[in-house]
């Protein structure tokens, strides 16, 4: 790190001495312009520049970082920011990309490269074993996947680099597909509760009928929209390739969906046809012409309109 810090000042020397040379050459192409004498060209100075330019970032570049993954190692894990480590790590991932390119291959180089690259494939699966979404059955196949039973993130002792030093980037793929997972269900879950939530809000509407001196079902299309937007639902959920550990509840909620919407069908039918028998049966001589089917139909009439009330 010392030889660092000397290389770094070396370079802010040169790069002082540069600027005042360069000064001084565009100060004396001035006076030659003066002089109207043509201007000297150095044909250097430009590759010069460039040069010293890139050595300065790549020299700055590792000790800003070196600073960086100092803080970050050092901080536990759950208090990381990865967002913004994922951000840092790019920014410097694009220098890497400039110094490769324009500079010979080198040790410092090499070096910097290593560092960003390892840390910018850690933070995936930083922000996949940082989703609240993940439950003990996730945990428990992460812990199987990386061999660390005893893994737990909320430790105070738990860092970033604790977690570097795991080698656990060779599982990136598996983590960040179980984190997914996680969330996605969670957002399954979710929608089986507004579904749920939504039932539990819904009244039948009755109103009291003259006519027929009973309250009967009325204002049924909140109820058909409700049943037409549940069934929708719980099929996109049944239909997703996250619903494993769902399909029990979502397929019953379908059977009550279904049973629901029979039930509405046969209370619509059952009203109907009470309705049109109360006509026929209101009338004197039908009563005396079918006493007992008129007896029959007291009783269905007593029951349903209990029922309706």
């Amino acid at each position: 790190m010392e030889k660092m810090f000397e290389v770094i000042q070396e370079l802010d020397d040169f790069e002082a001495k540069f600027k005042e040379l360069e000064s001084r050459k565009d100060l004396y192409n001035d006076w030659q312009i003066v002089l109207e004498t043509t201007p000297t060209v150095f044909e250097n100075l430009d590759d010069c520049r460039e040069q010293l330019s890139l050595r300065c970032l790549m020299w700055r570049s590792l000790s800003e970082w070196l600073d960086m993954n100092d803080k970050w190692y050092k901080t536990k894990f759950n208090e990381v920011d990865a967002k913004d480590i994922a951000a840092k790590a790019e920014k410097f991932s694009k220098n890497c990309m400039r110094l490769e390119k324009n500079l010979e291959p080198n040790p410092i180089q090499e070096r910097l490269k290593n560092l960003v690259n390892t840390f910018k494939e850690a933070m995936p699966i930083v922000t996949a074993l940082r989703n609240d979404k993940l439950t003990e059955r996730h945990w428990d196949e992460i812990k199987i996947l990386i061999n660390q039973k005893e893994l737990d993130i909320t430790r105070d002792d738990f860092t970033l680099k604790a977690l570097i030093d795991m080698d656990v980037n060779q599982f990136q793929e598996q983590i960040t597909s179980i984190s997914t997972q996680a969330t996605q269900e969670f957002n399954l879950k979710q929608q089986i509760n507004e579904i749920d939530e939504l039932w539990r809000k819904i009244n039948f509407i009755t109103d009291y009928d003259e006519r027929c001196d009973s309250y009967v079902l009325k204002d049924l299309d909140d109820i058909f929209t409700a049943l037409d937007e549940s069934l929708a639902n719980i099929n996109m959920i049944l239909g997703s390739r996250f619903v494993k550990p769902l399909r029990t509840e979502a397929e019953q909620w379908k059977k009550w969906i279904m049973t629901i919407s029979d039930m509405v069908d046969e209370w619509i039918m059952c009203q109907k046809n009470w309705r049109y028998l109360q006509n026929i049966f209101k009338a004197d001589d039908i009563q005396r012409a079918l006493p007992q089917e008129n007896s029959m139909f007291a009783k269905v009439t007593s029951g349903f309109t209990n029922l309706m009330q």
